[in-house]
């Protein structure tokens, strides 16, 4: 069996408005038999016959229509969800430290300690803020 030469395209035809087109061109030998067989026609020569496959693509656009439906009817909605919930996941251990330093700010500053339990923080002496008590000498 041979194969055509000629490119794809080579080969439309418009039925319906609509463009078919060539999948594929093959020539191959036949015997009378066969012939016979295939065509209910007695007598025929053998002889070589070419065979084409047209494809219309009405099919591709149903399942493109099917699949952009399920897209957008699933998939996205999904897909936006599933990202709003990691967002606000990510968020939540982001900001899981500022709770602690807002409760110790809270209480003031003199009692609030760093929260992975460092040094406590305190008002300086005001012996060690460098004036006395804002009085002149």
């Amino acid at each position: 069996m041979t194969v055509g030469g000629r490119a794809r395209a080579a080969l439309r035809c418009r039925s319906a408005d609509r463009d078919v087109t060539l999948v594929k061109r093959a020539t191959a030998p036949a015997t009378s038999e066969a012939l016979r067989q295939y065509t209910g026609i007695e007598g025929l020569p053998d002889q070589r016959v070419t065979g084409y496959l047209l494809v219309d693509p009405t099919a591709a656009d149903q399942a493109e229509a099917r699949a952009t439906g399920l897209l957008t009817r699933h998939v996205l909605p999904s897909t936006t969800l599933f990202t709003a919930l990691v967002a606000w996941l990510v968020t939540g251990l982001a900001l899981r430290p500022v709770e602690p330093i807002r409760r110790g700010m809270a209480q003031g500053p003199a009692r609030w300690s760093a929260p992975w339990n460092g040094p406590a923080v305190r008002e300086p002496a005001s012996s060690e803020r460098g004036f006395s008590g804002g009085r002149r000498s």
